[in-house]
């Protein structure tokens, strides 16, 4: 049996795993949905989420598998999937050298298909893989590794989203009891976006549409003047395009928050100093920006 090596930045990877906190956590309905998504894939009978830890595997959400919650790494042909970037595929683990004398091929589970998209967060670190798995010989067509790696994609999104939500949170604490600077600029910045979108709110963005349901219930000709209409009138509204523009701004804004929060911890204090103001001034600065133009845009005279 074929034992993975450890991952080219196995301590740096293990680190953000733990800070993760999703090791050994309780279920979650959206990691559950992808996980049963993944197991639409070919019918597969087994389907994880396996996040590869110092000495074991732990499984975050599972079909196929109920009463398993982890198995030791040695065995794991998770192990393997995140060595490379793409997706790692067996189609007959039997008669793969590196697997054929693996328990969960020869043991109880029989296990013969497995396919492990690798889970890459912070540029590049692999913590793990969405995998499938069968007890029979079978290879993936190219739409299907496609729409495998995708559900990988969002696992990932899932997981950094939860942890941006969470450091930020550290961030924003910290920044009001001790008066940090990079802190005030990042409240100042946000609360400056939702001080315009509050203030579009509140000086229009009134107009009304149909919905589909009410479209499709009209003939033709009248579904199609009423939808030229509201156009029209969508266009001639500033305040709700102005909305718009702010969200998007908001949005690109907690982008690059993301971006400082996520770089900090691998640079040097003087090097995470520079970079934290740099990333907070121009987060101000687009914020005041978006929030100019949302008053032009909504009092253009």
């Amino acid at each position: 049996m074929s034992i993975a090596s450890k991952r080219k930045n196995e301590t740096l990877t293990l680190e953000v795993l733990h800070e993760l906190n999703i090791l050994d956590t309780s279920a979650d309905p959206e990691f559950d949905a992808l996980v049963r998504a993944a197991s639409k894939i070919g019918n597969m009978p087994i389907a994880l989420i396996s996040m590869v830890d110092d000495d074991r595997q732990w499984f975050k959400a599972q079909v196929g598998m109920p009463d398993v919650k982890e198995t030791p790494r040695d065995i794991a042909f998770c192990a393997h999937a995140v060595l490379q970037e793409d997706v790692l595929e067996i189609p007959d683990a039997s008669q793969d050298p590196r697997f054929s004398d693996n328990p969960i091929v020869t043991g109880p589970s029989a296990i013969r298909f497995y396919a492990g998209a690798p889970l890459s967060i912070a540029n590049g670190l692999q913590i793990g893989t969405l995998c499938i798995m069968d007890t029979l010989p079978r290879r993936l067509t190219l739409e299907e590794r496609a729409l495998l790696k995708d559900l990988a994609a969002a696992v990932v999104h899932s997981i950094e989203l939860r942890l941006a939500k969470r450091r930020l949170g550290v961030l924003l604490d910290s920044g009001v009891k001790s008066g940090s600077t990079t802190s005030e600029l990042l409240v100042d910045a946000l609360g400056t976006v939702e001080t315009a979108i509050a203030q579009i709110l509140r000086e229009g963005g009134d107009a009304s549409f149909s919905s589909d349901s009410d479209l499709r219930q009209m003939d033709p000709a009248e579904s199609a003047r009423t939808a030229a209409k509201e156009r029209a009138s969508y266009q001639l509204q500033p305040a709700v395009a102005a909305m718009h523009l702010c969200l998007t701004a908001s949005s690109a804004l907690l982008g690059i928050t993301q971006d400082l929060l996520h770089s900090a911890q691998f640079l040097e204090p003087e090097e995470r100093e520079r970079a934290w103001k740099k990333l907070a001034a121009d987060t101000k600065i687009a914020g005041r920006a978006a929030y100019r133009a949302a008053l032009v845009m909504a009092d253009p005279g």
